[in-house]
């Protein structure tokens, strides 16, 4: 019996076809920074880096502050040195005001002003005997009424201060000298920011003074104004008193030696002063203790 082969059947399956339309909404592209502009992220970020780096400086600054207060007055002082030498050697080794020093004159106060003038009262301060040496003008082209200034005479530092100057009674004044040429403090007694030596009576270089000249009316090296006049430097070494180590002239404060207007309350230079000898070098001393003069 013949088979009749029967062909495959076909099943025709329709593709499906997929269409992509394109959206009727319109696209977007992301926002782009305006140019030049921060975010408030970064500006945030920027000013906390210029706190921290401030924060970091400022000791620093004021640290080249101080140490260049430092090296003015220490300027100052060795000009202040040079010339008293060049006095000493003119007038036989007295020291100012010298060997004619007469009432009401006598010596030097304590309370230092840096200024002069034609006035008599001005040649209670050291800075009247210095202007010959320091090339400024003739005490007598100056006239009674006007300050003129002897600025070697003035610490860098201590123009700064203000604010932190004593009125003279345990208060702190307003007054501003720099401002003024020194006419507040002139008016009320005052000082600025030297002194010339004044060793208190207890300590070792007064005494060898005394033992040395026991019959004299005082033993400051500059005199005491309207008391007693100054010694000679020959007088000074003769006691033992080494020169290299007694100063001449140094920073003045309340601290140091008693209360005056215009004083500095507190050590100009925090935790030293600095002082020239009488061999003429200078050099600084720690602020110790109380604070006071340690001759």
């Amino acid at each position: 019996m013949r088979k009749t082969r029967v062909a495959p059947s076909i099943v025709w399956q329709p593709r499906t076809l997929i269409m992509h339309t394109q959206s009727n909404v319109p696209h977007q592209a992301p926002p782009e920074r305006s140019q030049g502009g921060f975010t408030l992220i970064e500006l945030l970020v920027v000013v906390a880096i210029i706190a921290i780096l401030a924060a970091m400086l400022l000791p620093v600054l004021a640290s080249a502050k101080r140490k260049a207060y430092q090296v003015n007055c220490v300027s100052n002082l060795k000009q202040c040195g040079t010339a008293l030498q060049m006095y000493y050697s003119d007038y036989n080794d007295w020291l100012p005001p010298g060997p004619n020093s007469t009432i009401p004159d006598q010596g030097l106060t304590q309370g230092q002003l840096p200024i002069y003038s034609s006035n008599t009262n001005t040649r209670k301060w050291l800075p009247y005997y210095l202007v010959p040496f320091l090339g400024l003008r003739d005490a007598a082209s100056i006239p009674a009424s006007t300050n003129a200034l002897v600025p070697v005479f003035v610490c860098a530092a201590y123009r700064n201060s203000a604010g932190n100057l004593s009125n003279g009674s345990g208060g702190k004044s307003t007054d501003d000298p720099t401002e003024n040429n020194y006419s507040v403090a002139y008016a009320n007694s005052g000082c600025g920011s030297y002194s010339v030596t004044q060793p208190g009576s207890s300590t070792v270089y007064m005494a060898m003074l005394k033992n040395a000249y026991p019959g004299a009316p005082g033993w400051l090296p500059f005199g005491k104004e309207h008391m007693y006049g100054p010694m000679k430097l020959q007088q000074i070494a003769k006691a033992g008193v080494p020169l290299s180590d007694f100063w001449e002239v140094g920073d003045y404060d309340v601290m140091a030696a008693g209360d005056k207007f215009d004083a500095a309350v507190t050590p100009v230079h925090k935790k030293t002063r600095n002082f020239v000898y009488f061999d003429g070098h200078v050099g600084n001393r720690a602020v110790v203790g109380d604070g006071r003069y340690d001759q």
